[in-house]
């Protein structure tokens, strides 16, 4: 079962916050969004709340790239085809300067549309079965996803 979390900008410094997600309504229907982290806080510890900017809320995927990095939502992506690193193109005793960079196409990650609630890159990929992020990650081979920065 994947962790729920969620993340934004600070309004005050447009920092990221990771952590719990509240929306409330605030003065006639306008809704404030806040994160508060997670962690253990003492009894008499102020909790802090931190108030973001709505169109920066993303929760996160459950899924991470091939660096180790959370995925969210609306993070940009880059998918790489690798049919050989570098290394291993070496390694085989090829010459360096044979070596083909891989190519990547990019993609945002969005919450799925329709009836099959799941985390999807848009634009799609033509030729694979789901471009569900959690299908893609564990079932195409020689494929690697990059958070861009």
């Amino acid at each position: 079962m994947r962790e729920i979390k969620f993340r934004g900008k600070k309004n005050s410094d447009n920092q990221w916050v990771y952590g719990s997600l509240d929306i409330q309504d605030r003065e006639g229907n306008l809704y404030t969004h806040w994160v508060t982290p997670r962690r253990r806080y003492a009894k008499d510890e102020p909790i802090p709340i931190y108030p973001v900017a709505p169109e920066t809320v993303g929760q996160y995927t459950g899924v991470k790239d091939s660096n180790g990095k959370e995925i969210y939502e609306g993070d940009k992506i880059r998918v790489y085809e690798f049919y050989q690193t570098k290394e291993e193109h070496l390694a085989d005793g090829l010459p360096e300067d044979e070596y083909i960079e891989p190519e990547y196409t990019e993609h945002e990650v969005r919450y799925g549309d329709g009836d099959y609630p799941a985390f999807e890159i848009y634009p799609q990929i033509e030729g694979i079965e789901s471009n569900n992020l959690q299908h893609l990650y564990l079932t195409t081979e020689n494929t690697f996803l990059v958070v861009e920065e």
